[in-house]
């Protein structure tokens, strides 16, 4: 008999555990919760949400690049991304996956990066910018108004100081990538090479020049400050 009543005891224990299990939420993992979407003695029925629960220790950060760097997109490159919810703090953090397709609107492809967040600054949700160094290297750059497309080709002019007056020399170079108005040259020109940015329709092959300080052409400059021989050149009148 008392192991009878034994066995009916622990019975009724697991069902009643049974019963309370299905009052009771386990979160599947840690994280912080957010606001209760419900108040105390709601009834509940499955597939409510009573709160949101987020995984802040590290964020999964989502953006676009467009597809001509796609050749140098590699799950573990460094990023690095602000906010101007904190101004002045970069967040490092690394590539994790590079989708399969490009977007046929956009031509970008989206990649998904990780970030750290251990003192929890990050929240989800916040716009970032993000820098995202590929093949980084060093290479010349000019402003594209110094650039003269000639069919195929394109060419620049240079300052030539080998005589008593400086001279335009034309010089023929191979463009690489543009950006925020610059062009990079990988072919033709040298880092000690002056190129002519103004008054260049002006100029011909081998013209005399005068070169001028670049501030002669913002306002409210007085034509007696201190010239500067490099950026800007103008044929004389």
């Amino acid at each position: 008999v008392a192991r009878h009543n034994y066995d009916s005891t622990i019975a009724q224990l697991r069902a009643v555990q049974s019963r309370q299990s299905d009052r009771v939420l386990v979160a599947p993992f840690d994280g912080v919760l957010g606001f209760r979407m419900v108040s105390v003695g709601s009834y509940l029925s499955p597939g409510d949400v009573v709160a949101t629960l987020i995984d802040d220790s590290e964020m999964r950060l989502e953006f676009s690049v467009p597809s001509i760097f796609l050749r140098t997109l590699q799950p573990g490159l460094e990023i690095n991304a602000t906010t101007a919810d904190l101004p002045g703090e970069t967040f490092r953090g690394t590539l994790t996956s590079i989708d399969n397709a490009i977007d046929p609107i956009t031509r970008a492809v989206r990649v998904r990066a990780t970030i750290p967040n251990e003192e929890r600054k990050l929240k989800a949700g916040m716009f970032m910018m993000v820098t995202l160094e590929a093949d980084p290297r060093t290479a010349l750059s000019i402003p594209e108004e110094a650039v003269q497309p000639q069919g195929p080709n394109f060419f620049v002019f240079v300052v030539e100081r080998s005589g008593d007056t400086p001279t335009a020399q034309r010089k023929q170079i191979q463009l690489g990538l543009r950006q925020e108005g610059h062009v990079e040259v990988t072919e033709g020109l040298t880092a000690s090479d002056e190129v002519i940015t103004e008054g260049i329709i002006r100029i011909r092959d081998g013209s005399p020049i005068r070169v001028e300080s670049k501030s002669m052409l913002e306002p409210g400059v007085s034509s007696g400050s201190a010239a500067s021989s490099r950026g800007s050149a103008a044929a004389p009148g």
